[in-house]
């Protein structure tokens, strides 16, 4: 496992997590419209079964931002790890906290004007 390039393959890591979990979240949401008995989805069925369509597209739009937020701190969580530079690893293959915060302090005294 030591062997393996880690940092090469964080673009594939936070790529297939940005679409995994949009993915799963229209999993949970067809399961919920279904078989449950509460939750967005549950609320759309019965909604549409009562021919109440604004609270359709309200339970729609309400998905489609929850949708978007969980893709938004993937994505966040990826800039972070490209910014700091993680994973820091030593020749040993331990995590060094003296690393990060030598790096991180070379960072912020760099991008201070002088």
């Amino acid at each position: 496992m030591l062997k393996v390039g880690i940092p090469r393959t964080q673009p594939y890591l936070f790529g297939s997590l940005k679409v995994a979990i949009t993915l799963a979240f229209v999993g949970a949401v067809m399961s919920e419209t279904i078989g449950a008995n509460a939750g967005l989805g549950h609320l759309m069925v019965q909604a549409g079964s009562n021919f109440q369509m604004p609270l359709v597209f309200a339970c729609l739009l309400g998905l489609a931002i929850e949708g978007i937020a969980m893709y938004a701190v993937f994505a966040y969580v990826e800039i972070l790890f490209h910014a700091l530079g993680l994973p820091l690893v030593h020749e040993r293959g331990c995590l060094s906290a003296f690393a990060l915060d030598a790096r991180i302090q070379s960072r912020s005294t760099a991008a201070r004007p002088r």
